[in-house]
């Protein structure tokens, strides 16, 4: 059977891990939508990236669900970026933000950070790390 593995916060030790779908779940079987939903800016990166050359991870906004993203260097003049969001909804209708990047840009955390920060209004990120984090910062 697959599922879904969250990274969960525990606020008690200011902690993170990685917990499986069923142990989310009430007797009852409903999750509370509110409890699925970013409270601040969090990003993680990903280990294994789409590429030698790209970095992936994932991200949520305060009231939104987690998303993906790809930055990827290509020939490109300024900065571009995709939203592609699945149809179906068992897939998890997660969004992917597919960036674009010019060649000549050093593509690393902060220049990841300063872009979702412009399209997202944020002023800083939290970094999330758990099993699957990547340590790009």
């Amino acid at each position: 059977m697959f599922g879904w593995l969250y990274v969960v916060h525990f606020p008690q030790s200011d902690t993170y891990d990685g917990v499986e779908e069923s142990r989310l779940l009430p007797a009852d079987g409903v999750v509370p939508l509110a409890s699925c939903l970013g409270r601040d800016f969090e990003i993680s990166y990903d280990r294994d990236g789409t590429g030698p050359a790209a970095i992936a991870g994932t991200f949520r906004v305060p009231g939104g669900f987690w998303s993906t993203f790809v930055f990827h260097p290509a020939a490109v003049e300024e900065l571009a970026y995709e939203i592609r969001i699945p149809v179906r909804f068992y897939s998890g209708g997660i969004a992917k933000y597919d960036f674009a990047v010019p060649q000549a840009a050093l593509l690393d955390c902060r220049y990841i950070e300063e872009v979702l920060s412009r399209v997202f209004d944020a002023r800083q990120w939290r970094h999330i790390t758990g099993p699957q984090s990547g340590w790009l910062c």
